[in-house]
């Protein structure tokens, strides 16, 4: 197959890229649900799809079409820097244990699939990449496995992670979820926390967080911050996209918003299975973005596995066709590698321990 001159180009640009995806949802597909849930079983960790209960988990290294990252996709896709999120549903009574069953079953998972590396240090990620690796860090999505103890946080610091989302759409001791929004601040608890962070060398992640408490953080942090996935609320009112004041503050602090590739906070009307919502879509945020604060704050967290996929970029696999996107409509090879991974490594070149 000959390719033409411009695929060349767009094929060159992404192979020479380091490409971040800042948020997936992957392991819950890789774990079966515990034991620990004090409603219905079943409903949680397989994303509401009941049917879907006790099936046989996925693995990251063999190929799956239950899984929207695996090695082979990811590799396919030129990525070589994901960000794994734990998301501990509040109905279990026991979220710091299923958490600690999340990360056994992460690091094991990384382990035994050659190609792709733990990374918890800024050293090791950078290594990872120069080794041709695919970088892997570990979040957590939601404050409520901490459980009101600091010592939590250092402790699963000690374990991987390296970031932490301070909320899911609900409230928690840290503060309130953008889908429960009471106007309220970050509690106390919250503000130790992102000082704790901040001492760690933890990346804080706004995603998810309501409009005062996102303020409260920027303003508190002394750290730039990052939101991992969300989109812009001017194009589409949601309560997960972000308006122009918190982009501006975002920016200002020298952050940067991981585009999601979740259909309704991308178009009007979407929805998870929506096959209308494509890449255009979201270039259609990445010009409003570039335009309202600038091509250095703008990254990509697709969501996969907890409802990101688009008709023309269903999973992590189809990542060219967002470069062949932003070359057709002018961006340059610098801006396209700032977006595709360099502004979230920048983040965290400054933010993560060295070693």
């Amino acid at each position: 197959m000959v390719l033409k001159e411009d695929e060349c180009d767009i094929g060159k640009i992404h192979g020479e890229s380091n490409i971040v995806d800042a948020h997936n949802d992957t392991i819950l597909k890789l774990i079966e649900e515990g034991p620990f849930v004090t409603m219905t079983r079943g409903r949680f960790d397989s994303l509401g799809n009941e049917k879907g209960f006790l099936q046989t988990p996925v693995t990251l290294s063999g190929p799956s079409n239950k899984s929207k990252v695996d090695l082979s996709k990811t590799i396919e896709g030129g990525v070589n820097c994901l960000i794994f999120s734990c998301c501990v549903s509040p109905n279990y009574n026991a979220p710091l244990i299923r958490l600690l069953q999340y990360l056994d079953k992460l690091h094991s998972a990384i382990e035994t699939t050659k190609g792709i590396r733990l990374a918890t240090t800024y050293q090791e990620l950078e290594e990872a990449l120069q080794d041709s690796q695919i970088a892997a860090l570990i979040s957590v999505e939601g404050g409520t496995p901490l459980k009101k103890e600091i010592s939590v946080l250092r402790t699963i610091n000690k374990l991987g992670v390296t970031s932490l989302i301070l909320t899911h759409f609900g409230r928690t001791s840290l503060g309130d979820g953008s889908g429960k929004d009471f106007d309220s601040h970050l509690t106390n608890f919250g503000r130790s926390v992102i000082k704790e962070m901040n001492r760690l060398g933890m990346v804080v992640d706004l995603a998810h967080l309501n409009q005062r408490g996102f303020y409260d953080a920027i303003e508190l942090s002394k750290d730039p911050v990052i939101v991992s996935h969300a989109n812009v609320d001017k194009l589409v009112k949601h309560h997960r996209n972000l308006t122009d004041k918190q982009l501006r503050q975002l920016a200002n602090k020298g952050g940067v918003i991981g585009l999601s590739f979740v259909p309704n906070f991308l178009m009007e009307n979407g929805n998870k299975t929506n096959s209308k919502a494509s890449t255009k879509h979201l270039l259609n945020h990445i010009d409003y973005l570039k335009d309202l604060i600038g091509i250095d704050h703008i990254g990509l967290g697709s969501d996969f596995d907890g409802g990101g996929g688009l008709s023309d970029l269903k999973d992590i696999s189809e990542f060219p066709n967002l470069t062949k996107g932003l070359v057709e409509r002018g961006y340059s090879p610098t801006e396209i590698e700032k977006i595709l991974g360099e502004n979230f490594l920048r983040v965290f070149k400054s933010v993560l321990p060295y070693q």
